[in-house]
């Protein structure tokens, strides 16, 4: 019961970073490459072309 009680608020932060990663990466303030990295960007540039659209 005690792991379920120290673990848990961490799975469920991770939960909703993965269910909403835009909002929480305008939140914490970081750019696209910070939040997802530059070798998943090669793989998805639209990302970086929605990002730049924005501003």
């Amino acid at each position: 019961m005690l792991e379920i009680y120290l673990i848990f608020p961490f799975m469920l932060q991770g939960y909703y970073k993965w269910k909403y990663p835009e909002d929480y990466r305008e939140w914490e303030g970081k750019t696209v490459e910070e939040w997802y990295g530059k070798a998943y960007l090669k793989k998805r540039p639209e990302l970086l072309e929605k990002d730049s659209g924005e501003n």
